[in-house]
């Protein structure tokens, strides 16, 4: 059996923290393609999302594209800028992050 030598693991988190859905995807697929992997099992069950907040990886129209038709339903992507020691503002019903690690250096 061939393993990649790499894991990256996505988590699509609410505001509060709590996971929605997790995705282990070799580190050679990208985080635009593998957080697409981890939303569309449970976008069935993501009805009232409004936003999602995500880091400058995941700019641009397609990926947006990408996610409303993966969620199919209308909805923002943000990209969060903050500078070290500032606070992200958060919006009821956002999905805050798709957080990666890097599952070879032990989280």
């Amino acid at each position: 059996m061939n393993c990649p030598a790499s894991l990256a693991t996505l988590i699509a988190v609410d505001i509060l923290g709590l996971s929605h859905s997790v995705a282990i995807i070799p580190a050679n697929v990208t985080d635009r393609k593998g957080i697409l992997t981890a939303l569309d099992p449970v976008a069935a069950q993501m009805i009232g999302i409004q936003s999602i907040l995500a880091d400058s990886g995941y700019m641009g129209q397609p990926f947006a594209d990408s996610i409303k038709e993966c969620l199919d339903q209308i909805v923002t992507v943000q990209i969060a800028k903050c500078h070290m020691g500032e606070n992200i503002s958060r919006q009821p019903s956002t999905i805050t992050g798709c957080r990666t690690i890097d599952a070879s250096s032990g989280m």
